[in-house]
């Protein structure tokens, strides 16, 4: 086992001390990788110097370029850089199998370089079967690793450190990080406000079905863009905004597979179409247009959700019988569409007046009680299109 730590300590050669013959080249693999994790080729001139007052005593030198034997000490390195410096000389000569127990060496990094030395560590860790535990409060790091790799050490109320092995990224940067620099594990990029309430009501039930663990549940965010075309395209120019780990979805009314999708389909539209296919394995399409499968179940089970209803505000006068005549399910299409849009419409103007709430709020509650609801009508959609974002 190998400990590396954060350390400013540094060898600087006295004057009487420093003899230019004493100068040895550096090992090429640490000029290279120091180069790269630091993103330039300032440690093209690095060499090392073994000092007379102790044998294997070597300390770097940075040879000064155009000046014959004038030489910078450690003295002038960032911490940082005589971090990683002294890093990749122990990891030159490691052995395979090793364990290397790496403690905040990342504080004094810029967080390009700290990505860059992660990256480096996987690739050794890889190429030479290490085991490499590195202790970090870097938000950075944690944006950039996988979930998998993430164990979050958690004080439990008895004192006890309890480690937590692959949590999301955002269950560990919650403890640690400014709310500057949270991001949630999905975002989901929605048509409308009716959507998006939605489809957070649905991720709510399936987390709660899927994660019995509260520290292996995902955070999501659900953001409202426009129309379907202008959630794709929104998808396309965000993917490479967000750091990796924050998976990026486009979800999709239903009739846009079912109705616009296929329409494309048989018309032979290969330009709307490539357009879909190119970002395929990001879209992900509701089993249903919102308003039209919550007036659907509602007029299906009318007396049954109007008693949830009345239980969930608490007034027992609530009635929406005659709300639900608007809503016609005979239609079809865009007239169908239409028909639900109006019930839901006015379904939530009348919570909202009864019960003395905003309409986002009347809405979000319909949405809520509405998954709750119909949750084992329509678990296995929602399990398999949660399900496969994470």
């Amino acid at each position: 086992m190998i400990y590396i730590g954060a350390t400013a300590d540094r060898i600087t050669p006295r004057p009487e001390d420093f003899d230019p013959s004493l100068v040895r080249a550096v090992s090429q693999f640490i000029i290279r990788e120091a180069n790269l994790i630091f993103e330039n080729n300032k440690f093209s001139m690095l060499r090392t110097i073994n000092l007379t007052r102790g044998a294997g005593n070597d300390a770097f030198v940075l040879a000064i370029a155009g000046t014959p034997n004038t030489y910078h000490s450690e003295k002038n390195f960032s911490l940082g850089e005589l971090c990683v410096l002294k890093l990749l000389r122990v990891l030159k000569d490691v052995s395979n199998n090793s364990m290397i127990i790496i403690d905040e060496l990342e504080m004094a990094l810029h967080p390009r370089a700290q990505i860059n030395l992660l990256r480096f560590l996987e690739d050794q860790a890889q190429r030479k079967s290490l085991t490499v535990i590195f202790s970090t409060h870097s938000v950075t790091l944690l944006k950039t690793a996988k979930k998998r790799h993430i164990i979050y050490l958690e004080k439990q109320d008895d004192g006890e450190i309890k480690p937590i092995y692959g949590c999301f990224p955002t269950y560990a940067i919650g403890n640690i990080a400014s709310d500057e620099e949270t991001l949630p594990d999905i975002m989901m990029y929605v048509e409308d406000l009716f959507a998006r309430d939605m489809t957070t009501a649905f991720f709510e039930q399936f987390a709660n079905d899927r994660f019995d663990n509260p520290t292996e549940r995902p955070t999501a965010k659900v953001v409202p863009v426009g129309g379907f075309k202008e959630v794709v395209a929104f998808l396309d120019r965000n993917r490479s905004v967000l750091p990796d780990h924050c998976i990026q979805k486009a979800v999709l009314d239903g009739d846009v597979s079912s109705e616009t999708v296929a329409q494309w389909r048989q018309n032979n539209n290969h330009n709307q179409l490539a357009k879909f296919q190119a970002l395929e394995e990001h879209i992900s399409y509701l089993p249903f247009t919102p308003e039209v499968g919550m007036m659907s179940y509602i007029t299906q089970n009318a007396q049954s959700f109007e008693q949830s209803l009345r239980l969930k505000c608490g007034d027992n006068q609530l009635r929406i019988g005659p709300l639900l005549l608007t809503y016609d399910p005979s239609l079809a299409g865009s007239q169908l569409r239409a028909s639900a849009k109006k019930a839901s419409s006015e379904l939530i103007d009348y919570i909202a007046q009864r019960t003395q709430r905003s309409n986002e709020t009347a809405r979000d509650l319909l949405c809520s009680l509405f998954a709750n609801s119909a949750w084992q009508m329509y678990r296995a959609d929602f399990m398999r299109l949660f399900g496969r974002m994470l």
